[in-house]
């Protein structure tokens, strides 16, 4: 990887240095306040990264990542809208009695995964960055805990996602070629 394709892909390392930064944080104090905030610099650190990735841009890097104006656009828009979800959602966790922390590490895994997919340029890439936003979202649609609902939507979300994805591979190798 070259200079420039580092500098190209900085606001990728700085989502996934964040979210392994937070991990650790998340499972070492277990406060609410420690998450939130450590969420929302991790989500600031992605979003000021893009105009010195933008510097760089355009750059394909190993010809599966494209990171290009568009690409830099759309994961600065996944980050903005990542620090308002985290803004609404801090007083609905608040009042939770429990699993507070887990809230802004999904989030932000959701982030990460929406950003890879927006960059990529092969289909494996696209799968990759696909399912790591749709498993961050599954536990995010079943967050609320006090009705059966959201649980139920994130089972049926699962099951769906699977069989799409299962499902996916062998549609697009088929020979559809007329005879």
């Amino acid at each position: 990887m070259t200079a420039q394709e580092a500098q190209a892909l900085l606001p990728f390392f700085a989502l996934a240095g964040g979210v392994v930064a937070l991990l650790v944080a998340v499972s070492c104090w277990r406060s609410h306040a420690v998450a939130f905030a450590g969420a929302a610099v991790v989500l600031c650190a992605a979003l000021l990264a893009a105009p010195f990735a933008a510097q760089a841009a355009p750059q394909l890097v190993d010809g599966i990542v494209r990171v290009d104006g568009y690409a830099l656009f759309f994961l600065a828009l996944f980050a903005a809208a990542g620090l308002v979800t985290l803004a609404l959602a801090y007083r609905y966790l608040a009042h939770r009695a429990a699993h507070r922390q887990e809230f802004p590490l999904l989030l932000t895994i959701a982030t990460l995964g929406a950003g890879a997919t927006a960059t990529a340029t092969d289909f494996a890439t696209l799968l990759m960055g696909l399912e790591v936003l749709s498993v961050s979202l599954y536990a995010l649609i079943a967050y609320p805990e006090d009705a059966k609902p959201p649980l139920e939507a994130a089972a049926k979300y699962l099951v769906l996602s699977g069989a799409a994805t299962s499902a996916m591979p062998t549609a697009m190798t088929r020979n559809t070629a007329p005879t």
